[in-house]
């Protein structure tokens, strides 16, 4: 995968979307950079 130096290169992130997939998994929808405007 994607290797940075240091976690203050990637910004901010986010939670954008949990979806249930199964009993014991989870599907997490991940953002980057600052929060969208709603």
């Amino acid at each position: 995968g994607t290797h940075v130096r240091s976690t203050g290169e990637v910004g901010e992130i986010h939670i954008g979307k949990i979806e249930k997939k199964g009993r014991e998994n989870r599907r997490f929808r991940i953002r980057f950079g600052p929060m969208p405007a709603i």
